[in-house]
C-alpha cells in the first residue's frame, strides 16, 4: 500500500508566503499568497529556495518520464524560476502567515526546524515531480 501523496505545502520565504500545490498528474506550482503571481516550470526543488527546473529528457511537452534528475545533478540553463530564500515549510496556513508575521526571521530559522523537516520528510518519501536538494552549497538545512 503506498503513501498518499503530498498535496500541499506552505513556504514562507524572506519576500513572500506561497502555497505549493502538488499532484501526481501536473506539474507543481507556487502561488504567492495575496498576490496573482504563479510559478511552474516543471519538477520542482527543495533547496535553500523553491527552485523549479527541467532535468534533462524532460520537458513541459512531456513532463513523465523515466528519467528524475535532483537539481544538484542538472545544468544551470534548465532551472527556472525561484522564490527568495525560504524562512521555513508549513503543512498548516495558520501557522505559516503566523511565522511571516515574526519581526527578524532569518533564512533557514532555526525556530521552525521541526515544522520544516515534517514537510521534507512528507516529500521525500514519495512524490513524483518533487526533489530535496542535499548538496551541501544549495540544501535548506
Amino acid at each position: 500500500m503506498s503513501k498518499k501523496i503530498l498535496e500541499y505545502f506552505f513556504a514562507v520565504t524572506m519576500n513572500s508566503i506561497y502555497k505549493v500545490v502538488l499532484n501526481e498528474n501536473n506539474y507543481p506550482f507556487a502561488h504567492e499568497i495575496d498576490s496573482q503571481d504563479k510559478l511552474t516550470n516543471g519538477m520542482l526543488a527543495i533547496s535553500k529556495n523553491l527552485q523549479f527546473y527541467n532535468p534533462e529528457k524532460h520537458s513541459t511537452l512531456s513532463s513523465k518520464t523515466s528519467v528524475k534528475q535532483g537539481l544538484e545533478h542538472v545544468n544551470t540553463q534548465w532551472w527556472g524560476q525561484e522564490t527568495s530564500d525560504i524562512v521555513a515549510l508549513f503543512l498548516d496556513e495558520k501557522e505559516a502567515s503566523d511565522c511571516s508575521k515574526v519581526p527578524n526571521t532569518k533564512p533557514y530559522d532555526s525556530r521552525w526546524i521541526k515544522q520544516t523537516k515534517k514537510v521534507i520528510e512528507a516529500i521525500r518519501q514519495n512524490h513524483p515531480d518533487v526533489t530535496v536538494c542535499y548538496d551541501s552549497d544549495l540544501r535548506i538545512y
